[in-house]
């Protein structure tokens, strides 16, 4: 429909004016104090604001609510983004605190215009339904509750061009809500800290490709159960969010946490003869995100998951099923005189493939068809020479083709491969010498220790040999080494061997050196 940048800026303000809608950050003792702090915070994450006020007493009634901001998309142009949000009353409960409340249905209007791309409005309806938020505090230091049976928010117009584009339904919703937030202002800085329950979230997606002559159809639905969530983050006023380096620098930074007890999805794609069938479900998950100045920490894990799919391109179904799938990374953004930690991980954790997919591979089923597993985590310490958030330090590392920072330590401190009847696993701790070449050649000398346990890989080094994978020699060749070199542990198929690289290129396995020059 669009270019990536559109996309980009559509899916920040739609969430902008999402959180605008639902979660009314922005809370004070008085109403008046509240709708003031409400524009303050706003403006300070970069939008500007127009309302109309009207009221009386202890009420203060904000309409006609627009939200514009200038958002860049490519070669310093900016793309002009509004937000148009309903009406919401600030009233007065008589005990110091304040009741946020907003229509049971309202309209949320969304306006794009972007370079060289014709002009997109978006329309939503929001719906609330058993809706209560109370803001109490001051206005420095504001605590607010809320509660929802439902929230819901739906796309109903789709406008290209001044043209309607008949687009479909997009619809989400979730259930059971409650959750508090609090907001302390203090230092030029908002703080805020909030924590949200959910017993279902929905979603509905049933489109049209909105092209001329196209007969493409896309349908999603999904749900999660039992959400838990928390997060937070500081910003500070006046911070510019399109100059995201600028903002981490003076102390913006964004973290969040989610769980789930269960989770399914299904999707169909139709185009002609074309087709394309998927589906998903789990029992439960988890997910953690942080941004600072200092540190990106990003974590996903699904647990119990299964995976089918279908189409016209593939020969046939394919079902597939994990007990385990996740990957974690965490690591420095910035440049630092000292070293920083690092870590990642990625499981595969009991993954079973369809009959189909083994006869494939081993059609004379001459391997065993265990679940599979592969996990890896590493852990380290480094240094970078730049800001990785920073552009235009990225463009220039790119043009002159150096390298953004180095490596001090590196550990393995798991590497688990199981399956087909073996398991190979192994831990290491190594040092780098950057100021100083390896004896093997250019690049820093590196050394250290590791640990790896082989059990069952002669055997199935002998099976891929009878089945024609690996030839004989090579096979043989390789059981002879392990034998060799690995030290048994529980019997002649299960070997441990302790391998050690000196700092002077001198290599050993369970003491016996091992020449390499």
């Amino acid at each position: 429909m669009t270019n990536p940048y559109f996309k980009r800026c559509f899916r920040s303000v739609s969430a902008a004016a999402i959180f605008a809608g639902f979660a009314s950050p922005g809370l004070a003792i008085t109403p008046e104090e509240l709708w003031t702090q409400w524009q303050s915070y706003l403006t300070s994450s970069g939008y500007e604001i127009t309302a109309t006020e009207s009221g009386s007493g202890d009420s203060l009634t904000v309409s006609d609510i627009e939200l514009s901001m200038e958002m860049p998309v490519e070669d310093d142009e900016t793309a002009a983004v509004t937000v148009s949000l309903g009406e919401y009353t600030f009233s007065g409960r008589g005990d110091g605190s304040v009741d946020v409340l907003m229509p049971g249905r309202q309209t949320i209007a969304i306006h794009v215009e972007a370079p060289e791309e014709d002009p997109v409005d978006i329309t939503l309806v929001q719906t609330a339904t058993g809706f209560s938020m109370v803001a109490s505090g001051t206005a420095e230091d504001t605590d607010y509750t809320y509660s929802a049976d439902s929230l819901g928010l739906a796309m109903t117009d789709l406008v290209r061009g001044g043209e309607t584009v008949e687009l479909g339904t997009v619809e989400v919703a979730i259930n059971g809500i409650s959750g508090t937030t609090g907001i302390d202002v203090a230092g030029g800085r908002y703080t805020v800290e909030q924590t949200l329950g959910a017993s279902e979230l929905t979603y509905t997606v049933d489109v049209a490709d909105p092209e001329p002559d196209s007969t493409g159809t896309f349908t999603m639905n999904g749900r999660m159960e039992g959400i838990s969530s928390t997060g937070g983050g500081t910003v500070p006023e006046g911070v510019d969010l399109t100059d995201m380096a600028a903002a981490m620098e003076a102390g913006y930074a964004v973290n969040a946490t989610l769980g789930y007890s269960a989770g399914e999805t299904t999707l169909a794609f139709r185009d002609g003869a074309e087709s394309f069938d998927y589906s998903s479900t789990s029992e439960g998950g988890s997910l953690a995100f942080r941004l600072d100045a200092a540190r990106l920490v990003y974590q996903v894990l699904g647990s119990v998951v299964t995976m089918n799919a279908s189409g016209a391109q593939m020969p046939f179904p394919v079902s597939i099923s994990a007990e385990a799938l996740g990957f974690q990374i965490a690591m420095p953004l910035n440049e630092t005189e000292e070293a920083q930690d690092f870590s990642a991980s990625l499981t595969l954790s009991e993954i079973a493939l369809p009959d189909q997919l083994w006869a494939m591979a081993d059609p004379a089923g001459g391997l065993p068809r265990d679940p599979l597993t592969v996990e890896v985590a590493l852990s380290g310490t480094g240094r970078l020479f730049v800001n990785l958030m920073d552009q235009a330090e990225m463009e220039q590392l790119a043009e002159t083709g150096g390298v953004p920072g180095e490596v001090e330590t590196l550990t393995l401190d798991n590497l688990t491969i199981r399956g087909v009847g073996a398991e190979i696993g192994a831990t290491a701790a190594l040092q780098v010498d950057n100021e100083a070449m390896s004896p093997f050649g250019p690049g820093p000398n590196v050394w250290g220790t590791a640990n790896i346990r082989m059990q069952g890989v002669q055997g199935l080094l002998n099976t891929l040999s009878q089945m024609g994978l690996v030839p004989p020699a090579q096979a043989m060749m390789a059981a002879g080494m392990i034998s060799q070199l690995g030290r048994p542990v529980s019997g002649p198929d299960d070997l441990e061997a302790d391998v050690e690289l000196s700092e002077q290129g001198d290599l050993s396995v369970n003491g016996q050196p091992m020449p390499l020059r």
